[in-house]
């Protein structure tokens, strides 16, 4: 079985701050990730904080470099991108122009889609395995919530709800990110409404199925259509045409990340970030005879999988795994692309009232 070397590129919280002298089972930086990991050894980080240098190097016994120079130097097998976002495409670019086999980037994974661009040329041409931190993608609470959508384990979704705080790009690109996950990666949005000109503002979109390869103006492909019939990878016959999304979102001081299927039968909410899943099935209410409400099933799959331990580790595993058999991981630059893409039609509603 393969070893690899890991390096860490920005030295703050998602990098390894927060596991340190952590008591908790679940892992919640790169570090963690790493040092539980018996085929990875960590090599070092970078940043340009003499601080953050010296702080890194004395917790963890690492050495610390304090230029991207430096560390690629040591030739790491993997490079975790944990610096400000301003700093994400440069960096991910170097790593490529340094042939660095593996790139575990953190979102978003640059300012513009022009930039985003740039790097899926950059990546596709170069054969790196790039894989965009968008983690919860790696939860088991959401891949049973997509396969209860897939199976239409409560009937045919009819609406998705997600309410996100503390900023569209921090916060709700996970949420945006997780709509597309739920749905195959195969739909695009088309916009409806936005309010609110803050951080985190609310919209409304409808997913479509993508019914041609299309260009975008950069010149980057969408994803090819699924044949008449066909199923998607993951069971997938007929995606949810025509699902209106509804996303709030509020400027508050503690985080909300919630997300809700409203489908037939029933709901599916994970909720607090990921911390609770809930399954409500549609049953005879209790009081007025002949009328139904939602009660929540305490025995279903899916709450017991409520949690967010195992995201950084299988996230992890995900990247090597992907390298060594040559396909992408779950969470690609592609992928990330129609995230950015709706987040940059909201912000032009919001600066200028009209739709991209």
């Amino acid at each position: 079985m393969q070893h690899y070397r890991a390096a860490l590129c920005g030295l703050g919280n998602i990098a390894w701050r927060f596991d340190h002298n952590s008591t908790k089972p679940v892992r919640l930086s790169h570090a963690g990730a790493f040092l539980a990991n018996t085929r990875i050894r960590l090599a070092g980080g970078f940043d340009p904080q003499a601080r953050e240098r010296e702080a890194f190097t004395k917790a963890l016994k690492q050495p610390a470099f304090e230029n991207l120079e430096a560390l690629l130097a040591e030739k790491p097998d993997i490079v975790s991108i944990c610096s400000p976002a301003p700093l994400h495409f440069e960096q991910a670019m170097a790593c490529m122009e340094k042939a660095v086999p593996m790139i575990w980037l953190e979102k978003p994974p640059a300012l513009s889609l022009g930039e985003m661009d740039a790097l899926i040329r950059a990546s596709e041409q170069r054969g790196n395995t790039l894989l965009v931190n968008y983690q919860r993608r790696y939860l088991p609470s959401y891949q049973e919530m997509k396969k209860a959508l897939t199976e239409e384990t409560l009937g045919p979704c009819r609406h998705i709800r997600a309410v996100y705080s503390r900023g569209l790009e921090a916060n709700g690109s996970h949420m945006l990110d997780m709509i597309f996950f739920l749905t195959e990666d195969r739909m695009r949005a088309e916009l409806l409404w936005v309010s609110g000109k803050g951080e985190s503002p609310s919209f409304g979109f409808r997913l479509k199925t993508q019914s041609e390869i299309e260009s975008t103006p950069n010149g980057m492909p969408h994803p090819a259509p699924l044949p008449e019939g066909d199923k998607g990878p993951c069971g997938f016959r007929k995606l949810p045409e025509d699902v209106e999304v509804s996303v709030t979102g509020m400027d508050l001081s503690y985080h909300n990340i919630d997300m809700e299927l409203t489908c037939e039968q029933g709901r599916l909410s994970i909720l607090h970030g990921g911390m609770t899943a809930l399954l409500e099935k549609k049953e005879e209410h209790e009081y007025f005879k002949g009328f139904f409400r939602l009660k929540p099933d305490p025995e279903a799959f899916l709450t017991r999988l409520s949690g967010i331990t195992g995201a950084m580790e299988n996230a992890l595993s995900d990247l090597m795994e992907s390298h060594e058999k040559k396909r992408p991981p779950l969470s690609t630059l592609r992928s990330s692309r129609k995230t950015m893409a709706l987040m940059e039609r909201v912000r032009h509603f919001q600066k200028t009232g009209r739709a991209l």
